[in-house]
């Protein structure tokens, strides 16, 4: 099903589908992102099968804002959020040590995480109105072109559409 950015029950709706470990598509800066709760071990699996992606790779993960950042680093460098500051919200990823409870499929084994608030105020309104941080994987099969529509994500991998 796709939904219409303009409607506004579609961020409601995504973000409590997400709330329900779902998975959903959203454009980005840079490419249509696949979130889930990037707490939830079962959505994160779910990720995985759709995107048939393999366990060794780690998946970024989108604030809303730096405050979350806490909710998924183990620390946070000065250096870093002096980046942070200078350069966020927009396509720059900083890697953290991430906390030892993450799932490992976020990380990919790697301990390390990912990070990056996006200017793109879809996903910016999509992160707000879930609450909490959100992955953005590209929004493809592993291995595959991503998708540059919103109708070839719909087909290539039926998915629910904001």
């Amino acid at each position: 099903m796709l939904c219409s950015a303009s409607d506004p029950a579609a961020l409601s709706e995504a973000a409590q589908l997400l709330r329900k470990g779902g998975l959903v598509a959203f454009p980005t800066e840079t490419y249509y992102g696949l979130g889930v709760d990037p707490f939830n071990a079962e959505a994160l699996q779910r990720l995985f099968s759709v995107k048939q992606r393999q366990p060794d790779k780690p998946v970024l993960v989108l604030v809303a804002e730096q405050g979350q950042v806490v909710q998924l680093a183990a620390e946070v460098p000065a250096v870093f959020s002096r980046l942070m500051t200078s350069f966020w919200p927009g396509p720059l990823t900083l890697v953290f040590p991430g906390r030892p409870t993450l799932p490992p499929l976020l990380t990919g084994g790697t301990g390390n995480i990912g990070i990056r608030q996006s200017p793109h105020p879809l996903a910016s309104q999509l992160l707000h109105s879930f609450g909490g941080p959100i992955t953005a994987t590209s929004a493809n099969r592993s291995g595959a072109p991503p998708a540059t529509t919103a109708a070839e994500i719909q087909e290539s991998l039926a998915l629910k559409l904001i």
